[in-house]
């Protein structure tokens, strides 16, 4: 027996520290299915706490000439290991219906009422074993009626099990083959230690089991997020790319092309010329689309020079550029000034029968660096733009290709369908937020600005007597932000 209770005692304890470990590794860790996570770490703590409860008691117990007290613990301590037991067949049933539910569509109410009252039903039946005075003592086995008394919340138990295990085997191919295994384990070792327990008393008919059984539940749920991750990378790329295709409009590339064809048979090496920076154009909005951290002010200037560059070919002597570049060394957000720049073409300059003038200017102040885009175009009333004031909001708005792309991720890999129709919402809701009003993503220029560099975008525009945008962007809170990311 001191054998047997060494065992077991080990058990426990390991048991305790690895659930332990892969609750708080589960909740630290990249949560993508934040409902299957939550229940997840619910069975693994308690379980945890079953193990402990039965370590406890067996430590107890196996004092010598222990007293009533410790007597009266080790008691308390068996009762609390049997009821954490039926309440995780509660939560196991509750996780496998969960699981089928996600993949499956379906609700699945009765069956998983009919788990919970058995166990409750368990619960209630070793309460009324105990209130008889039998706590499973090996010497109480002798007496029949103890033995009786004693097994019946393991007869219930065994009814859980079964009810359990109809459940998983007529919804197997909703479960991962890992789940499969687990949901095995956990059914099919307590009822094997059940039958051993009227012969050599002591092992818990559900702990060696539940610890496996969750332990590859773990495993499956980490290969999961490992997949929904890599669905959601692939996502963000598509949708990246997408906003690479809005920053480069095709009726605009229609434009550019068409002008280097003209060239090409009046003048090749301006249409060599063109050519080259229309590349350097294309090849700047995607290596700005995929830069995940702040970009030097010298290299957004790139972009928009080059995206003017091109916007003079098309217009020619009715579109005039100035620039005033005081100051360069600071960074800030990629595509932030550009489509400023871009907007101040399409929605100022073009529409403005003479033609007009862009500026672009930057200087540094005491505690600031300043940017300025100015067009003296048709202008527009700014009450038509709205700009978030909250910074929460804005911080919801910039993650929230993120949060999309995970949801998606999530729909596919549960519901195995496609997501295409989400995507296709998705992109037209991002095209009418970009295309919205008189501009370009002014809404989405000003919240990553406030966000990754706490910058202030002000508009001060006029029908009639251009537009004017200004970038402040404080000096002191440029490293911190940097470091906050």
């Amino acid at each position: 027996m001191l054998n047997l209770q060494v065992i077991e005692i080990s058990f426990d304890i390991w048991g305790v520290v690895f659930c332990f470990i892969f609750a708080l590794t589960a909740y630290l860790s990249r949560n993508f299915d934040r409902e299957g996570t939550k229940k997840l770490i619910w069975m693994l703590l308690i379980n945890a706490s079953g193990l402990f409860s039965d370590m406890l008691s067996w430590v107890l117990w196996k004092v010598e000439n222990g007293s009533a007290a410790l007597i009266t613990m080790a008691q308390v301590a068996d009762f609390m290991a049997v009821c954490f037991n039926f309440t995780l067949m509660m939560l196991t049933a509750d996780y496998v219906v969960y699981l089928v539910k996600r993949r499956k569509n379906s609700e699945f109410r009765k069956w998983r009422t009919m788990i919970y009252t058995t166990s409750i039903l368990g619960i209630i039946a070793l309460f009324l074993s105990r209130a008889f005075g039998f706590f499973a003592l090996p010497d109480l086995l002798e007496n029949n009626e103890a033995l009786f008394i004693i097994m019946s919340p393991n007869v219930i138990s065994l009814v859980c099990l079964g009810l359990l295990g109809y459940f998983v085997v007529s919804e197997h191919d909703w479960l991962t083959p890992i789940e499969r295994v687990a949901f095995a384990l956990y059914i099919i070792v307590p009822i094997v230690i059940t039958a051993t327990e009227l012969y050599v008393y002591g092992y818990s008919p559900v702990n060696i089991g539940a610890t496996t059984a969750i332990v590859l539940l773990f495993v499956s749920r980490a290969k999961i997020n490992t997949e929904i991750l890599i669905n959601q990378q692939k996502i963000m790329t598509e949708q990246r790319l997408l906003e690479v295709e809005k920053q480069v409009r095709p009726h605009f590339i229609f434009n550019v092309l068409n002008i280097i064809y003209y060239l090409c048979a009046s003048d090749a090496k301006k249409a060599q010329s063109a050519i080259e920076t229309f590349s350097d154009y294309l090849r700047d909005n995607l290596k700005a689309m995929n830069a995940e951290s702040l970009v030097p002010f010298s290299q957004e200037l790139d972009y928009i020079k080059h995206y003017l560059s091109l916007e003079k070919l098309r217009y020619e002597d009715e579109l005039t550029i100035c620039y005033d570049i005081r100051c360069t060394n600071f960074e800030l957000p990629g595509l932030t000034v550009q489509p400023l720049a871009e907007n101040a073409v399409k929605h100022g300059i073009r529409y403005k029968p003479s033609g007009g003038t862009v500026r672009i200017s930057s200087w540094e102040s005491d505690d600031a660096y300043m940017i300025r885009v100015a067009d003296d175009g048709v202008g527009f009333d700014p009450a038509t733009v709205e700009l978030p004031e909250d910074p929460k909001a804005g911080v919801e708005r910039l993650s929230i290709l993120e949060s999309e792309a995970s949801e998606q991720a999530q729909n596919a890999y549960f519901s195995k369908t496609s997501s295409a129709s989400q995507s296709t919402d998705q992109e037209q809701r991002q095209s009418a937020s970009l295309d919205a009003g008189n501009g370009i993503g002014l809404s989405n220029t000003y919240t990553r600005l406030k966000i990754l560099c706490n910058g202030v975008m002000t508009i001060t525009s006029a029908v009639g007597q251009g537009t004017t945008v200004d970038i402040h962007i404080p000096k002191e809170n440029r490293n911190e932000n940097n470091r906050s990311r």
